[in-house]
């Protein structure tokens, strides 16, 4: 019988603290190795319990409350029409954001989507406006007249849905995209739930 075994046969508290051991000795190596800097077992030791009680007791299933949400699903457009829906996506790391947006037609058939990456846009509202926008342009692109677009974020609904016109500093992209929506006759946006 393995190590394994025996983690795999124990408790939850065995693993944790065999998890948290061998990470601490693997790293307690590689600074001795590449830093020249070791730490007292004693306090490795100590690190290792508390991190592994830490762990436990932040995982534990009487410390979670359930989350009733309600359930939510895709509802199709009239007969006849098409649904946009679109979304973004921040990566703080690679400095940019994801445009995603989905076509599907009245009965829930999947027809067309499309995805790009934004360099330099880090900011949620700017992304989901700049989606916003990629979404309407998509549409129009497709010849789709008379479709619907939906999206997750309130604020950029409300922009959309404004007959203003928007000074902010997401206003010369919302005026656009309002005006992309009039001309192509998009007959209606709309806020969808996220679903979780």
């Amino acid at each position: 019988m393995g190590c394994v075994d025996v983690i795999l046969r124990n408790t939850q508290e065995v693993a944790s603290t065999f998890g948290f051991l061998a990470w601490s000795l693997w790293h307690n190596r590689n600074s001795l190795v590449f830093a020249g800097k070791s730490t007292e077992p004693l306090v490795i030791s100590s690190l290792v319990l508390s991190s592994s009680h830490l762990y436990r007791s932040a995982n534990s299933r009487s410390n979670m409350t359930p989350v009733v949400r309600p359930a939510i699903s895709w509802l199709p457009p009239p007969c006849g029409k098409f649904k946009l829906n679109f979304d973004a996506a921040i990566f703080n790391d690679l400095k940019c954001c994801g445009v995603g947006v989905v076509i599907r037609d009245y009965i829930g058939i999947f027809l067309a989507a499309m995805a790009e990456k934004i360099q330099f846009v880090v900011e949620a509202d700017l992304a989901e406006m700049l989606t916003a926008r990629s979404a309407v342009e998509f549409g129009v692109e497709l010849n789709l007249s008379g479709f619907l677009l939906e999206g997750d974020v309130q604020p950029i609904i409300n922009k959309l849905k404004s007959s203003e016109i928007d000074f902010s500093s997401l206003g010369p992209i919302a005026n656009d995209t309002k005006a992309l929506i009039n001309q192509f006759q998009v007959t209606n946006v709309d806020l969808v739930g996220r679903e979780k």
